[in-house]
């Protein structure tokens, strides 16, 4: 679930995390992610949650290298313009949103 304007909470069984988005510059923003998970007793509950927690940093990392190469490229300025294809629905929504958002201020 996304909060307006740089909130993301994902929530599975017996945990949840948030993403925070800080926009620091055009091209660069921190990102702070937080895990919160139920108290567990059973050792095989810990497993459970630690394996969750690695599953959870491996594709944190890959999400960052991912978008890293992403900023690379965009701030090459070979492309002057990027048309979002046909799934990428929610995010034209979210940047009219912010485009709605700034403009009224």
């Amino acid at each position: 679930m996304y909060v307006f304007p740089s909130l993301f909470i994902d929530v599975g069984m017996g945990w949840f995390l948030t993403y925070n988005f800080h926009p620091v510059s055009e091209n660069e923003t921190v990102g702070e992610i937080n895990s919160y998970q139920l108290h567990v007793s059973t050792p095989s509950q810990k497993l459970s949650q630690e394996y969750a927690k690695i599953l959870l940093r491996d594709v944190s990392y890959e999400d960052l290298l991912t978008m890293e190469g992403v900023q690379e490229g965009l701030d090459s300025g070979v492309l002057k313009t990027i048309q979002p294809g046909q799934f990428g629905i929610t995010m034209r929504h979210q940047y009219w949103v912010v485009e709605q958002w700034v403009n009224a201020a």
